[in-house]
């Protein structure tokens, strides 16, 4: 999958072909204003790939967080307490868990 940057302009002027590139190349096409991207085109397929992996992202992130509550209910019925660092680092735990199962899907999809 290639990418190419476009200014506005060139979006406005060339509309059609643009996209029948992200469609049929499958190129992702960065479209810049006055320097700065505003928006990405991409294939449709591409797109449902996208939702499809946040989708993911999204339920194991869910699923991590859910854990700590757990895990906070367990230690709360059992008269145990957890000082605010304790907190910190089962969530920051939880958060590299995640990012690296994310990562790691991501990886093996392509």
């Amino acid at each position: 999958m290639s990418e190419r940057i476009i200014s506005s302009k060139e979006l406005q002027k060339h509309t059609r072909a643009i996209i029948d590139q992200a469609r049929t190349e499958g190129s992702t096409i960065i479209v810049e204003a006055h320097g700065k991207p505003m928006a990405a085109i991409l294939s449709y397929t591409e797109y449902q790939h996208y939702l499809h992996l946040k989708r993911e992202a999204d339920a194991i992130r869910q699923n991590r967080f859910a854990a700590v509550q757990a895990i906070g209910r367990v230690q709360s019925e059992a008269g145990q307490t957890m000082d605010e660092e304790e907190a910190e680092a089962l969530v920051e735990q939880a958060r590299q868990e995640v990012y690296q199962e994310t990562q790691s899907h991501i990886t093996s999809t392509r």
